[in-house]
């Protein structure tokens, strides 16, 4: 076999961590304090002070909010700047205020929400700080390089290497070891156990990921690239699988110093989950057989990409879409045309699985780029991008049938105790409002006490503690691992005084079945990858074939 590159070489070079790490509770603790340290907690300071940086794998409810308050005391840092989602700001407060009655805290620590460092400002902000340590919370938030916020901080850590970092998240990766390649580079310099994403090993990267990936679809090239890792790695006595190459970086992953992995899912209640396939409305089914045939929505507009499809699928399962609204009621028939054509002829491009074209964006470069040419296709897009901003109509909710959601708010109701109900989408937010369900979505604190309640995900469905809830129904299912593990932790964590947490799913359509299916084999990924354990796989799924809502939760 061919000698392995030089970042292969690095990456296998790396020191590996004894797996072992004492318990560091005196060393913060107040001489009147009542909490100890967790084991995780204690390992993520004592690693974070050995490496000067850390990459916190840390699960859903395993105490990363006083690990955030107690890096800077254990890395001596100056400047400490704590990253973390604006929604989370006050729930940060209070538990800062309880932890200092038993920790020792930082005399200095400023706090910045994310979406303020997505503000242009933020970067003359940054600098001015000059943070000599960065803890990122909810660090998944990162994940995009391409984002305005990844993007300042590449940018800080590209003019202060020096500056130690640590990011935490039970989520770090979603379907691809290219959502934290960066996030482990920044923590952990060169002995990240990941190819550093440069120019320079940016087809190495490509390749492991194609082999790694939840979705990875290996060519032989991604086999070439990784092989010498994995017979490094395993000795050869394994075969080359993704399987087992997917084992085997999890361990250089885990065992290299800085990298902190809860290995307990365990949070002393048990997690069940209901796939609820029971309910059943015709005027739903009838629209969603339209969809599926001809790739439109109801009202006849042309559907490009299966991400816009998946979309509007999940808002047809629970009875609405979104429609034009023209001024004065006059649609624009040669811009409806322009549109529809354009969109037909990149849905067109899409389904011949042509690596590089499997979204809109992609075909349209391509496209702007000269690298397609047919006459044809470059006539509907240059008559559609030559018109497409002469007008700007508005959008509408449209309901075909409001009795699936009426259908959901019964089964809270009958629970023998309060009900959180998630939801995604501003339509069935309005409907639960009229009702009676009292709603949470954009600027919203959740109420201190429990009560039947309904919850944007995208608001409060990561970082909040939802302890004092421990039934769920969700309206609309997430389709992917990540935002499961996010969800399922509000409530299924540490401090959960029932026995059984219990969340139930719908999924009375293909489109939610398809989510919910794809969000477990993301699930299986990440735990196989990271080594985490996730409660999609360790929950107790069942399911439901009807809609009694006595046995629902």
């Amino acid at each position: 076999m061919p000698k392995a590159p030089p970042e292969i070489r690095r990456i296998l070079a790396a020191p590996k961590f004894s797996g072992t790490a004492p318990d560091l509770t005196r060393h913060f603790k107040l001489p009147h304090g009542r909490y100890n340290l967790y084991p995780i907690q204690s390992q993520a300071l004592y690693e974070a002070k050995k490496a000067r940086g850390m990459l916190g794998m840390i699960g859903v409810g395993h105490g990363k909010t006083l690990i955030s308050l107690l890096l800077p005391i254990a890395l001596n840092a100056k400047r400490p700047l704590l990253l973390v989602p604006a929604p989370m700001l006050e729930q940060l407060e209070t538990m800062r205020a309880e932890f200092s009655k038993h920790f020792r805290m930082p005399e200095r620590l400023e706090v910045m929400p994310y979406s303020k460092l997505s503000n242009p400002k933020s970067s003359h902000y940054i600098e001015s700080l000059r943070p000599d340590l960065i803890i990122a919370d909810e660090a998944h938030k990162l994940k995009n390089r391409e984002s305005a916020r990844t993007s300042r901080l590449a940018r800080h850590f590209r003019d202060h290497p020096d500056t130690m970092f640590c990011p935490m998240s039970g989520t770090f990766t979603q379907r691809s070891i290219k959502d934290f390649a960066h996030l482990s580079h920044w923590a952990l310099g060169n002995n990240s156990p990941l190819p550093i994403p440069n120019a320079d090993n940016h087809v190495l990267l490509e390749n492991w990921a194609k082999v790694v990936d939840s979705d990875g679809i290996p060519t032989g090239y991604a086999w070439a690239s990784i092989q010498p890792f994995f017979v490094a790695m395993t000795k050869g006595k394994v075969p080359l699988n993704q399987q087992n190459v997917r084992k085997a970086f999890r361990y250089r992953l885990t065992s290299t110093p800085g990298v902190v992995a809860t290995k307990s899912g365990s949070v002393g209640a048990s997690l069940i989950i209901y796939a609820n396939k029971g309910f059943q409305d015709a005027k739903i089914k009838r629209t969603l057989d339209y969809l599926e045939k001809n790739w439109r929505t109801p009202s006849g507009e042309e559907i490009a990409d299966p991400m816009v499809y998946a979309r509007v699928a999940s808002q047809l399962s629970q009875g609405f879409f979104y429609e034009w609204e023209w001024p004065g009621g006059v649609p624009d028939e040669e811009w409806l045309t322009a549109r529809s054509r354009w969109f037909r002829t990149v849905r067109r491009i899409i389904q011949r699985n042509v690596p590089g074209l499997d979204s809109m964006a992609l075909v349209r470069d391509a496209v702007a780029g000269g690298k397609i040419n047919t006459p044809q296709v470059k006539a509907h897009f240059e008559h559609w991008f030559r018109i497409k901003d002469r007008v700007e109509p508005v959008t509408k909710t449209r309901w075909v049938s409001r009795d699936y959601v009426k259908a959901m708010v019964d089964p809270a109701h009958a629970q023998p105790s309060s009900t959180v109900l998630w939801y995604k989408d501003k339509a069935v937010e309005r409907l639960l409002q009229a009702q009676g369900i009292p709603t949470f979505g954009q600027g919203s604190e959740l109420p201190a006490s429990a009560g039947t309640i309904a919850c944007s995900i995208r608001v409060h469905g990561t970082g909040k503690n939802m302890q004092a809830w421990n039934r769920h129904l969700v309206i609309a299912p997430p389709s992917n691992g990540e935002a499961w593990e996010q969800l399922l932790g509000r409530s299924h964590r540490a401090g959960q005084k029932a026995d059984e947490v219990h969340f139930m799913v719908m999924q009375h359509t293909k489109a939610f079945a398809r989510s919910f299916r794809n969000a477990k084999r993301d699930a299986a990924y990440i735990q196989s990858v990271t080594g985490s354990p996730q409660k999609l796989v360790y929950a107790n799924i069942k399911t439901l074939a009807n809609n009694d809502s006595k046995r629902m939760i």
